[in-house]
This record gives C-alpha cells, structure tokens and sequence, in this order.
C-alpha cells in the first residue's frame, strides 16, 4: 500500500513538472474613459475614437514564443538589464564574446520587454504588428555559427525591427492599412537582404500610421 502511495505521488510530481506553462492572456480593457478624456486634447488629430486595434491581437502575435518566454523569468530580465539598456552594438557584441550574453538570451529578453510593455494597459503603446515567429531559432543558429567563424559583421545576431512597409519574406507587409493584412511579399526589401547577408535577425515589425500618412495633405 505505501508503495502504491508512493508511485502515485511520484507520477503527480513528474505530471507538474511537465505541465505545460503558458504566457497569460491579455484581454481588451474598457477605453470608454480614456477615449473621452482624449477628446479635449488641443490637437483633433489626437482626439482618438478607439485606442486598441481592431485587428491585430497580442496574445495571437506571440503564440509562437508562449514556451520560449513563460520559462524567461523577471529574475533574469533584470540580471540581463544591465548588459542590454542603452548600449551601443559594439558593447553587446563585446558582452557575447566574452559570454555574457547569448544572441538567444538578447532576442529573449528584447520579446520579454515587448510583452511586458504592450500589454500594460496604461501605455496603449501599440508600438508591434508583428514577431518574426522563428527568431528565436535563428538567434540559437547564430549562437552555433559564431563558434566556428573568426570574424562577423557588427550587425551579425543583432535583432532589427521594420517599419511595417518593408518586406520581409515571411511575414505580411501591410503599410498599416487591414486591406494588407494578408499580402506576403515574395522578396525581401533591398535593405532586408542586406542586413541578412550581415547576419541581422529580423525580431519583427513595427507599427505605422494608416499607408505611413501617404495619402495625408500637410497644410502649413
């Protein structure tokens, strides 16, 4: 009997351990005040009429690192702070060759802080259309790679994020406009493939005004 008590603690311990972690899921908020409050702003082109998109949605863009990031803990953003705030590419290429960093501890802790800002409700920042899903596994090749090559580029392992009018194969291209939001391009944008032959990660794209303001008369 004890060893049947046993071998039953010993399965439900293992099935903890196992179990699957999750990012927590970010819902919409009530903008109703906020919104309100925005209409007295001096400039109408500030007085807003919705604050959170209608079309794109946190907890879909970053599926694809729920593994990655629910086992990044805030104890290691915090000890990675100091290596990546406000420093130069050449002091985060120093602290990776002296194996202070990782290219996939850099990408981590850059989605971390994304996640953690974009789903504050109070910042309504909005600043990410879309994660580049397969960034963390190229930062991991980038990782082996630097192993076996004596020199790279200063731009090699770092994580670039675009304007979202610029294409990257893989990911749409929609110049902020939901008319796009299924047009994939079939080549890269010039500056693309050349920050790719450098060794660059593309970590995703940033948003943009509706067709980056194209079709906006400026008066003076």
């Amino acid at each position: 009997m004890k060893f049947t008590y046993f071998t039953l603690l010993c399965v439900l311990f293992l099935a903890s351990c196992n179990e699957h972690k999750t990012l927590p899921n970010v819902a919409k908020y009530d903008e109703t005040a906020v919104i309100a409050e925005q209409q007295k702003h001096q400039n109408p082109r500030m007085r807003f009429t919705s604050i959170q998109s209608k079309y794109t949605d946190l907890n879909t863009i970053f599926l694809p690192f729920q593994d990655d990031l629910s086992s990044f803990s805030n104890a290691e953003y915090e000890r990675l702070k100091p290596y990546i705030l406000e420093k130069s590419i050449p002091e985060l290429q120093a602290y990776i060759a002296a194996n202070e960093l990782t290219y996939e501890s850099l990408v981590k802790f850059y989605l971390y802080r994304i996640w953690n800002f974009e789903k504050d409700s109070t910042k309504s920042l909005q600043a990410i259309i879309a994660l580049n899903s397969n960034v963390i596994q190229e930062a991991k090749q980038r990782d082996k790679n630097r192993k076996h090559s004596k020199k790279q580029s200063p731009l090699y392992g770092m994580p670039i994020l675009l304007k979202d009018n610029i294409d990257f194969i893989g990911m749409p291209t929609t110049a902020g406009a939901a008319v796009l939001a299924s047009h994939y391009p079939s080549e890269n944008a010039f500056i693309v493939d050349k920050l790719l032959s450098k060794g660059a990660l593309i970590l995703g794209k940033t948003n943009l005004s509706e067709w980056a303001y194209f079709f906006v008369k400026v008066v003076r």
